[in-house]
């Protein structure tokens, strides 16, 4: 007895409807040829599976639009009012900045900071620190089913925390007596990640061990790249203990460069002292001496800017 062979929209796959055309179908074959019965369950199986990626798939996407969206309504918001928070006279403190921004950046890489699935208190997501005194525990505790996997600090945007060393090793000592690989410190202007693998050290600056730095406007160019690194789907899908698995401590990291506007400046005094002595002596009409010359007033001004 012959079967027909069906074909069904994708939707139908996982449906009684679907699953009375297959045991039909099995049925016909079922004293003629078992392997056959095998090979179909078995197709069936993988046709599950994909259909399940591809839902799994589809809503992950969904949802990093959505997400995203969101996020650049976070930087419009903040970029029109930046000033505002920068000017110490609005008093502009760090619980608005989490309650505004922070948060809301976290949730926009899937984290549940309010605990809207109503998870136990052992297994939420994110620990939010409400209460405690500066420096006992970090503002944020990502999650693994409760087993804490990323700290995040958090800051006002008045505090440079590009330049200023102090939230940089508070982050830092969370981090290392965790024991973990990553921890995150932001103001939401700037998100910066840093390697927690090495013990922190008197003398180092906020930008030692730094592994990767983001300004608030590059937030949606690189959300995937941000989201690889901290979001809830890369914790929780194992694919954030693959990153720091594979010695992450020698991949491409944030590095530092001269400062723009010193490096105008350098230039902008090179011609004026140069103008100066070429007009104040004949001596430095020797181009080349008046080059040395230059160069080693230059040279002077960079030993006192590093040292101070």
């Amino acid at each position: 007895m012959s079967a027909e062979l069906k074909f069904f929209p994708l939707q139908e796959l996982l449906s009684d409807r679907y699953n009375s055309h297959l045991h039909q179908f099995l049925s016909d074959y079922k004293t003629s040829d078992p392997p056959i019965q095998q090979k179909y369950i078995d197709i069936r199986e993988h046709m599950c599976y994909c259909v399940y990626r591809i839902e799994a798939d589809f809503l992950l996407e969904r949802n990093n639009m959505d997400n995203i969206n969101r996020l650049g309504q976070l930087i419009i918001r903040y970029r029109e009012n930046m000033a505002y928070y920068h000017d110490i006279k609005n008093a502009y403190n760090e619980t608005e900045c989490r309650d505004e921004y922070i948060s809301p950046l976290l949730e926009c890489f899937g984290w549940d900071v309010r605990n809207a699935k109503g998870k136990l208190p052992q297994y939420k997501e994110v620990v939010v620190e409400r209460f405690s005194n500066s420096g006992e525990r970090p503002d944020y505790t990502l999650t693994l089913n409760g087993v804490s996997k990323i700290f995040v600090e958090a800051k006002k945007p008045s505090v440079d925390i590009t330049i200023e060393i102090e939230p940089a090793m508070q982050i830092r000592k969370y981090g290392w007596n965790a024991k973990h690989a990553l921890a995150i410190l932001t103001n939401f202007e700037d998100l910066l990640v840093y390697d927690t693998t090495g013990k922190p050290k008197a003398g180092e600056t906020a930008v030692s061990s730094l592994y990767r730095r983001y300004h608030f406007d590059q937030y949606v160019e690189k959300y995937q790249e941000i989201a690889d690194l901290i979001s809830q789907d890369s914790v929780y899908s194992g694919h954030f203990d693959e990153i720091i698995q594979t010695d992450f401590q020698n991949d491409s990291r944030y590095t530092t460069q001269i400062d723009h506007t010193f490096l105008q400046h350098i230039n902008r005094w090179r011609l004026e002292i140069g103008e100066h002595l070429y007009e104040s002596s004949n001596k430095y009409q020797d181009i080349s001496l008046l080059n040395d010359m230059v160069q080693d007033f230059i040279n002077q001004i960079i030993f006192l800017r590093i040292k101070g």
